[in-house]
C-alpha cells in the first residue's frame, strides 16, 4: 500500500489523519494527483483545504496529528470526499500488471491491459 488515509464527515467538518505512506513515492511541493480540481500533494504536513489533501511532509512531528476542515456545506463535504477517496484508490492501484501469453509472464502497464481488454478496470 503505499497511501492508507482514515477520513471522516460529520456533516459539513472532515477529519482524519495520514496512516501510512510511502515518502518515496511522493516529492515535496508538487501535486501528486488530480482530478478534475481536486488534488493530493505533499507539503510541510499532512492538512486538508478546500479541493486539496496535504499528506506527510517536511514537519515530521506533526506526521500523525488529526486534520480538519469545516466546508460551507454538506454537499462540498461530501463532494470532497468522494473526489479524495477516488485519488487515494487510483494511488494505491498497481501500475504495472502481470499477464500470462502462451505459458509466460510479461509485465505491462495497467492502462495498456485495460485498452487491450486483458483485464477491466
Amino acid at each position: 500500500m503505499k497511501l492508507k488515509v482514515e477520513l471522516k464527515q460529520l456533516g459539513k467538518v472532515v477529519f482524519g489523519r495520514i496512516l501510512e505512506q510511502n515518502l518515496s513515492e511522493f516529492s515535496y511541493d508538487r501535486i501528486v494527483v488530480d482530478n478534475g480540481g481536486y488534488h493530493i500533494a505533499r507539503y510541510d504536513h499532512p492538512d486538508i483545504g478546500r479541493n486539496v489533501l496535504f499528506v506527510r511532509g517536511r514537519f515530521v512531528k506533526l506526521n500523525n496529528a488529526l486534520i480538519s476542515y469545516e466546508f460551507d456545506t454538506v454537499e462540498d463535504a461530501t463532494n470532497w470526499m468522494k473526489n479524495i477517496n477516488e485519488l487515494i484508490e487510483d494511488i494505491n492501484k498497481p501500475k504495472q500488471v502481470k499477464i500470462v501469453c502462451e505459458g509466460k509472464t510479461v509485465e505491462i502497464s495497467r492502462e495498456s491491459a485495460i485498452a487491450l481488454n486483458l483485464i477491466k478496470e
